[in-house]
């Protein structure tokens, strides 16, 4: 055969394919192009979202926190009197996020790796127990069990409700506070947020673990 193609296809084309297909694509689309697709799909994303998308999404969607300040030049995870519910999170930065669990724990993670928690110990799940962290005006930072919190034994004794907190009451009451992470350590500042005039507490100390409520071992 000629080593370089007519200007004119042939009078007369040949009855068969050839043998070995044409590696380029040709500059125009088949007239009659295949039922089916390729086995292999183009590797390469579109430069554009697609027009037609799926009708069914990922199994694994991405969770979004209803809480965000992506934004902020040092790391905030919460404000002064700001409440964190159960099964929520704070994304405090691209890869850092807040959450407050659903067996109790309050948990800081950096993409898949753990930074720091409130306890190893999982919280009771007896009467489908829930919980919520508030950063109190005192500078003290608590995780409560809801459902006693909600019972006529919280009038009496408020403390048995409890699931983990700082431990440590502000003497300077009403005074502003936030937490932030700063190099893997949490602290609570007193001050108003981003500057903070001193540490009020920090991640060496544990704080307490109320032991009736996280009574279900390592989770």
């Amino acid at each position: 055969p000629s080593d370089l193609p007519s200007d004119l296809p042939s009078d007369s084309p040949s009855d068969s394919p050839s043998d070995l297909p044409t590696y380029l694509p040709t500059n125009m689309p088949s007239d009659s192009p295949s039922d089916l697709p390729t086995d292999l799909p183009t590797v390469s994303s579109s430069e554009k979202p697609s027009g037609s998308p799926s009708i069914v999404p990922t199994s694994s969607p991405t969770f979004v926190c209803k809480q965000s300040r992506k934004n902020s030049l040092v790391n905030i995870l919460m404000l002064n009197n700001e409440t964190l519910d159960g099964g929520d999170c704070i994304q405090v930065s691209i890869n850092i996020t807040l959450s407050q669990e659903s067996n109790g724990r309050l948990v800081l993670m950096d993409k898949n790796t753990l930074l720091w928690n409130s306890t190893e110990l999982c919280g009771s799940k007896e009467n489908n127990a829930t919980y919520r962290t508030d950063l109190q005006n005192d500078g003290n930072w608590i995780t409560w069990e809801m459902q006693c919190l909600s019972s006529p034994l919280a009038d009496q004794k408020r403390d048995l409700c409890v699931a983990w907190k700082s431990g440590k009451n502000d003497e300077i009451m009403n005074d502003n506070h936030f937490v932030k992470v700063d190099g893997g350590t949490v602290q609570i500042m007193r001050g108003v947020a981003p500057n903070g005039s001193m540490v009020h507490w920090d991640s060496s100390d544990p704080g307490y673990t109320n032991p009736s409520i996280f009574s279900n071992g390592n989770c």
